[in-house]
């Protein structure tokens, strides 16, 4: 499989992961999480979310792991990089 096939179906993973996240969230089927580094929660005065959803394997959707945009940074950082 080429490296191009490849990450076609990752963006494809990550975009599913993402919708059925975010629709998950807007239907009330999950909770958004405090970050689960520093414990932060809510929305900032912009309106944006304090706390993002991370998907280890986008495959697996509801394995999510909680992160403050700070935490979610460097997370990708650390083990992405």
């Amino acid at each position: 499989m080429s490296i191009s096939v490849v990450k076609a179906k990752n963006d494809h993973l990550q975009a599913r992961a993402h919708y059925i996240t975010q629709d998950a969230l807007k239907r009330r089927l999950i909770d958004r999480k405090p970050c689960q580094v520093c414990g932060i929660s809510g929305v900032a005065k912009d309106g944006r979310q304090l706390v993002q959803a991370h998907h280890d394997d986008y495959a697996n959707p509801f394995l999510i792991k909680w992160l403050c945009p700070k935490h979610h940074k460097e997370y990708h950082r650390v083990y992405w990089n």
